[in-house]
């Protein structure tokens, strides 16, 4: 263990201890910022920029707020749907989103597929109402695990 960093550690325990906060997850988090921010400012970078990326690699603080509300504005344009109307709702399947999102696969994908088979995808007022839907549909348009609907010869669809 650095001097820096025990210093920290004597700094921050008695902190937390004097708010009651007997929380190891806490403590940590906030020994390794406090740590990175010290030694990557004695390296020369700058301090705005060691913030910015300590929050964005904790998920946290305005780093985290600016990709949700990013995501927020994707799904209004692309489903037609404020997710902040009911963000309880939502949680889970923005955390999804924003996963997706890094993985390739983008939203707007799969509205194209929800537009396009409207038999087997589930509708907008279906999504506002229950979310979730798109965790549940969205291997069928990224993994291919379902068919779209194909018109029967009799006219039907299957």
């Amino acid at each position: 263990m650095t001097t820096d960093k025990r210093n920290i550690t004597a700094l921050v325990k008695p902190i937390l201890n004097k708010h009651g906060i007997d929380n190891l997850t806490v403590e940590i988090d906030l020994i390794s910022a406090f740590h990175r921010y010290v030694t990557e400012r004695k390296a020369g970078r700058d301090i705005t920029k060691v913030r910015l990326d300590i929050l964005k690699d904790m998920e946290i603080g305005a780093a985290r707020s600016d990709v949700r509300a990013a995501m927020e504005a994707k799904i209004k344009k692309e489903l037609g749907i404020d997710a902040g109307t009911t963000p309880h709702l939502w949680e889970t399947v923005m955390d999804f989103l924003i996963k997706a999102e890094i993985r390739g696969e983008h939203l707007s994908t799969f509205a194209n597929a929800c537009k396009a088979d409207p038999f087997n995808m589930p509708k907008t007022h279906q999504i506002a109402q229950k979310p979730s839907l798109i965790q549940s549909m969205w291997p069928a348009v990224f993994k291919g695990d379902t068919q779209l609907a194909q018109p029967d010869k009799d006219g039907g669809f299957r």
